[in-house]
């Protein structure tokens, strides 16, 4: 690690910002160091509500990512959350990427989030690897409850008109 960004690392002493860790505490500024990734954590309010639109979300970050310059390392939609790896170039950059969105998922998916999103920095190689195998345990759990609901679905439907002929 470059001596200058394990001086900023030592300045913020927690990178770790959002979520519940804001419950009852008053605005703050986000601490964010562009120099190394961002774990991001969206969390929705209701259970199941990004699972049926999970590849048009993804769809979606991916191509507002690539047009706002934030490269994703890692992404994935699980039933209520949504965990990143984000890499920004900039503040500026990263604070409308978030906003845009937050926004956009909320107003094209009709998602409501119940907390503001968590951010914490990805300080040590051992956390970003740690943090990798961990969201894509998050996606291939995501896609067995995805193929899952889905097999229930059409289960439910084919007894709809079984029951009403």
């Amino acid at each position: 690690m470059k001596p200058r960004l394990a001086n900023k690392i030592r300045a913020l002493s927690s990178t770790a910002f959002g979520g519940s860790l804001n419950l009852g505490k008053r605005k703050a500024r986000r601490p964010l160091i562009t120099e190394i990734p961002t774990h991001v954590a969206l969390k929705a309010s209701d259970s199941v509500t990004l699972l049926p639109q999970s590849r048009e979300i993804e769809n979606y970050i991916r191509s507002l990512s690539s047009k706002l310059d934030i490269k994703i390392l890692e992404l994935a939609i699980h039933a209520d959350h949504i965990h990143m790896l984000p890499k920004a170039l900039d503040l500026n950059s990263y604070n409308k990427w978030i906003r845009a969105l937050t926004g956009n998922l909320t107003r094209k998916f009709g998602i409501r989030w119940r907390l503001q999103p968590f951010t914490s920095g990805v300080e040590t190689e051992q956390y970003l690897c740690n943090l990798r195998t961990y969201i894509q345990k998050n996606r291939a759990e995501a896609e067995f409850m995805r193929s899952a609901h889905q097999r229930v679905r059409r289960w439910v439907q084919q007894m709809q008109q079984y029951m009403n002929p």
